[in-house]
């Protein structure tokens, strides 16, 4: 099992946003989950 030092619950507009930009302004590995796939039923545009 791998270590990550942050970890963003929910892939929509404002967890992907905050890894982007957390990702920019510090060196800390992070991961981004979310419970369903890319390009599903239930994602908008």
């Amino acid at each position: 099992m791998s270590e990550t030092d942050v970890c963003i619950i929910g892939a929509g507009i404002m967890g992907s946003a905050t890894a982007y930009y957390l990702s920019k302004i510090t060196n800390k590995q992070i991961i981004l989950v979310d419970q369903y796939n890319v390009a599903n039923d239930y994602c908008s545009s």
